[in-house]
């Protein structure tokens, strides 16, 4: 996704005439190509000219010891642990901002027992609190993210890739591509075999995300994807395995950062074998991004290449990348130490603008208008930044001693143009490089 900063502008009449022209010849391009469809003889099912769609990985997961596994208590794990969920600070109704939180009354999963202020009050009903421990096993960090591996080179990536097994959804699309041309249209019979090359596919979900992100595994269910989660061993989202929404769930304990990744592997591994296939890996959780690409990267599998999520998470590296691509680009400084803000100043101008090149949440973003402005402000942003570490990337523990050097989550901030207006958030997904959403 990119996301851009302007100010809105009137339309003017001719700009307006322009759209609808536009929108008008691309009405008439989708319904000429209904007609062409209509014409060939019904479209997807004249294009599929009955060939059959079959996967590989039609095999059933194990259900372990179902029948003799006692029953679940609810609000519970099946270690016998209160389910935990991710804390959220939201900054509009559209856009939560969720991460792990600091304290096991912010990690309580509330829909099951009632509100999180009343989860710990007494009574028949009560549920115990979360225990400190299950705070690390339980919510990836950015301290997993220090521990990856590098990313893979492209040469080492396209390896992996042709070493691979080759997915079952793959090879449908293989087998269907001469109509690819019907699977990329925008009609109802394109739609038609997209969602019939979906139906099927086993898709990884690594950390499904806090709670409120359940409508997304039960619109994939309806279109027929089989899930399996990948979360924490006390995580809210092994309800869903109880209610039918996915198909399996597997306990990751991320107690110990360094063995994250190859623990995820192995499991994804085992579940690869067991199902026949899997088709794909993905996260909704923003800091799981760089963990699922470099377990894409691994098993030769469709997804984002780990440099490039590593320059969309640094804020000045992205900025950059805008520029040498020639998209315009607010202008930019890094900051290393105080002694590059008169250099700084004189690059950018005022008013701009300081942040850290990480994180979110707004977490150490000052507006400054003068030089004296700017030296002030960022000591008061470095203040900031040191009640922050790895492990508590928002700074939200509750007296919390400041992190020393090796556990700071970012040293560096950048000065950046100051721009006023609108915001406009552009939500893309691309496909070999063009636009397809």
């Amino acid at each position: 996704p990119v996301v851009t900063f302007s100010r809105a502008h009137p339309q003017s009449p001719q700009s307006i005439g322009a759209s609808k022209t536009s929108t008008a010849m691309l009405s008439l391009k989708i319904k000429k190509e209904k007609e062409e469809a209509a014409a060939n003889g019904g479209g997807l099912s004249s294009a599929m000219g009955g060939l059959a769609i079959s996967r590989r990985n039609t095999n059933k997961f194990e259900d372990e010891d179902a029948d003799s596994a006692p029953a679940t208590p609810v609000g519970y794990s099946k270690t016998g642990n209160p389910l935990v969920d991710y804390a959220t600070s939201v900054k509009s109704t559209r856009d939560p901002v969720e991460f792990a939180p600091q304290s096991v009354e912010d990690a309580v999963f509330s829909s099951s027992f009632g509100a999180k202020t009343n989860a710990f009050s007494g009574g028949a009903a009560a549920v115990a609190a979360p225990s400190p421990g299950s705070l690390k096993s339980n919510f990836l960090t950015e301290e997993v993210l220090q521990a990856l591996p590098r990313p893979l080179s492209p040469a080492e990536r396209e390896r992996n890739i042709r070493q691979s097994k080759q997915t079952p959804t793959f090879e449908l699309v293989r087998k269907v591509n001469k109509y690819k041309e019907l699977i990329n249209s925008p009609t109802s019979e394109g739609q038609g075999l997209r969602r019939q090359l979906l139906s099927g596919a086993v898709v990884v979900i690594v950390c499904a995300g806090y709670s409120g992100k359940r409508f997304i595994y039960e619109r994939a269910k309806a279109l027929g994807v089989r899930l399996v989660v990948v979360d924490g061993p006390d995580s809210w989202s092994q309800t869903l395995l109880e209610d039918g929404v996915i198909e399996k769930y597997v306990p990751l304990d991320m107690s110990n950062p360094p063995a994250v990744y190859n623990e995820a592997l192995k499991i994804i591994s085992e579940v690869d074998r067991e199902v026949g296939g899997i088709d794909g890996i993905c996260t909704f959780y923003e800091i799981a991004v760089p963990l699922v690409a470099r377990l894409t990267e691994a098993l030769g599998l469709p997804g984002n290449p780990s440099k490039a999520i590593e320059c969309a998470r640094d804020k000045y590296s992205t900025r950059k990348a805008l520029e040498t691509a020639g998209l315009p680009t607010p202008s930019s400084f890094m900051i290393y130490s105080a002694e590059d803000l008169p250099k700084a100043a004189e690059c950018v101008g005022f008013p701009a603008v300081i942040k850290p090149i990480n994180g979110a949440a707004s977490l150490g973003v000052v507006k400054v208008t003068s030089l004296a402005d700017l030296i002030a402000s960022y000591a008061k942003v470095l203040e900031v930044l040191r009640t922050c570490s790895v492990e508590d990337v928002h700074g939200t523990s509750q007296g919390s001693e400041p992190a020393g050097e090796d556990g700071k989550l970012v040293r560096e901030v950048m000065m950046e143009q100051y721009l006023d207006g609108d915001e406009v958030d552009v939500d893309i997904i691309l496909s070999d490089g063009k636009v397809t959403y």
